[in-house]
Order: structure tokens, then sequence, then C-alpha cells
């Protein structure tokens, strides 16, 4: 992420497979993506998240916030 992180927006958390799936998914509607805690939330799920569910999450540019979250409506996320 080049800017600041103020900039993207969470549409999405999950584990790593959920994760992978929607963030394809959005890429190929050409929207870009960067996971956050991916590493962490792999290894260490509870470190992340104490419940150690849904701890990887999906963040989109806020200019693409609303076009994403209508993707993932669409297709039922």
């Amino acid at each position: 992420m080049s800017n600041s992180s103020e900039n993207y927006k969470e549409v999405f958390s999950g584990d790593i497979t959920q994760v992978q799936i929607v963030k394809g998914f959005l890429e190929s509607q050409g929207i870009e993506c960067w996971l956050k805690d991916e590493i962490m939330g792999t290894l260490f799920p509870w470190v992340v998240n104490p419940a150690g569910s849904s701890p990887i999450k999906i963040l989109v540019k806020g200019e693409d916030i609303e076009e994403a979250v209508s993707l993932l409506k669409e297709k039922g996320n």
C-alpha cells in the first residue's frame, strides 16, 4: 500500500481460503485488494483475533468500497 492506510477500507474478513477466493473475485472485477493480518492470521489466528475466527481482512481503496460491497452482495458474501 503506497498511500496511508486511512485510504483503505475493509470489505471482507475470513479464513485464508475464504479471503483468497473473495480477493480473486474482486481483482477479476478490476478492484485492487490488499490483505491485512495474512501471515499472523494464518500462522497464529488467536493472536489476531482472540476467538481465532475470521482474522484475515481484505482492504480496498476508499474510492472502490461501494463497488466492492455491491459486487460482494450480488454474490452473496
